[in-house]
């Protein structure tokens, strides 16, 4: 799902001292549900009934650059490309022939993940609360929970085609359910882990990419040079270049592409979205869309500030 986390990955990847990944779950999921074989690189394999179970694993291999438990899967996701420390990994990888040569692959983007002082993944196929454990063993892992309105994800998905039209209805309850769960697991990490997550609305951050940037800086323990301020205000501020491609983060205005969807959007899609996700829309403040004027005017904002408090009717 697009739902501004490509552009807050690009915020992070900004500094060099960061090993990132672009939705390493991804190859993984379609390989479970294609009831593939994973191999490793200790010479085993098996096949994995449950998506969460190999992902739990590969997770935590990543954040401790413990490339050997991760399946031989993951490194032949074309979505390496968009990390500047792995993109040649799908390629090294799939002309191995054999064992060593594929561990001589692993062995190389390890180093460059232990010799960075940070690593960050870039993750949306999981639930929050399969994190835990790795919160617990791993005390320096932290959380950047990155919500859209999900009037906003909801468009950018059927326009992907990952909505079958049947179903729509069905669909936009499951999701928002689901982020409503994610938002309470947060919310419970908060008294757990304290100081270890950090909500930010996408919409606030495309407004204020430079303030936005510095917190999440802060909040990683990560030195905001002016190197990088000039990058990230290159992401926010240039034209996109002509070979960009679709997941490209870097837009010629943050504030009005993360508000573009309000100008295409069917009406009927939006009223479905506001009827279905309510308990998600009270914790955390978007407001209904009473008309197509307030729709499509952009300077009328579609969330409030809400006090926390504990809802104990969805929790």
């Amino acid at each position: 799902m697009r739902s501004g986390s490509s552009f807050l990955g690009n915020v992070l990847q900004a500094n060099p001292d960061v090993y990132y990944l672009f939705e390493p779950l991804h190859a993984i999921q379609f390989a479970v549900r294609s009831q593939e074989t994973f191999y490793f690189l200790n010479g085993t394999s098996r096949k994995y009934d449950n998506f969460l179970d190999i992902a739990k694993l590969t997770i935590e291999g990543l954040t401790t650059c413990n490339m050997d438990i991760i399946p031989i899967k993951m490194w032949l996701n074309g979505f390496l490309t968009f990390s500047k420390k792995a993109k040649g990994m799908r390629f090294c990888v799939s002309k191995a022939r054999t064992l060593a040569e594929r561990h001589a692959c692993v062995n190389e983007t390890k180093m460059a993940c232990l010799n960075s002082s940070h690593s960050a993944l870039k993750i949306i196929r999981i639930p929050m609360d399969l994190l835990e454990p790795l919160m617990t063993s791993i005390p320096k892992l932290r959380i950047l929970h990155l919500i859209r309105d999900p009037r906003a994800t909801i468009m950018s998905q059927r326009a992907l085609g990952v909505i079958p039209a049947a179903h729509f209805r069905q669909y936009v309850t499951r999701f928002c359910n689901r982020v409503y769960q994610d938002v309470v697991t947060a919310e419970r990490f908060q008294t757990s882990f304290p100081g270890r997550t950090l909500r930010i609305f996408y919409e606030e951050i495309a407004k204020d990419p430079k303030s936005y940037t510095n917190i999440v800086y802060n909040f990683t323990d990560m030195a905001y040079t002016t190197k990088i301020e000039s990058e990230i205000h290159s992401m926010t501020s240039e034209d996109v270049p002509k070979n960009c491609g679709q997941l490209c983060a870097r837009k010629s205005n943050s504030t009005a592409q993360a508000e573009a969807w309000r100008k295409d959007v069917p009406m009927d899609l939006v009223a479905t979205v506001d009827e279905v996700c309510q308990p998600l829309y009270s914790k955390l403040g978007y407001i209904n869309v009473d008309s197509e004027r307030m729709l499509r005017d952009i300077t009328v904002p579609l969330r409030s500030t809400v006090t926390t408090f504990d809802d104990f009717r969805y929790a």
